[in-house]
């Protein structure tokens, strides 16, 4: 349980600076897009391995007791909004490394 609370504030920090507003310089913006491009790759597998999580936590509800099921219930509705929330960012990633590999428009 402790390492779910560390995973959630974990979750919880990175899409809150995902979020925040900055006002950075155009150079210093490219550099924070090329470091999140290149975090893409294991945002996907971690987002691979909580889904995975979330199948053994919804599989271990059914053969829990019903005080334990409801727990167990709460818990797995928690982390289908957080998994939600991490393939959200993810596909705005996706968007934004596409962006970045087509050419620059002529002016």
């Amino acid at each position: 349980m402790k390492t779910y609370a560390l995973l959630i504030v974990f979750f919880a920090a990175t899409i809150a600076s995902a979020q925040a507003p900055r006002a950075q310089p155009q150079p210093q913006h490219a550099d924070t897009n090329t470091i999140l491009i290149d975090e893409l790759p294991n945002l996907k597998s971690d987002l691979a391995e909580l889904r995975a999580m979330l199948n053994v936590l919804a599989s271990q509800e059914s053969s829990a007791d019903m005080r334990t099921s409801a727990a167990l219930q709460t818990n797995r509705k928690m982390w289908q909004v957080i998994i939600a929330r991490l393939a959200e960012l993810t596909q705005r990633m996706d968007a934004m490394e596409r962006r970045t590999e087509s050419p620059l428009p002529k002016k």
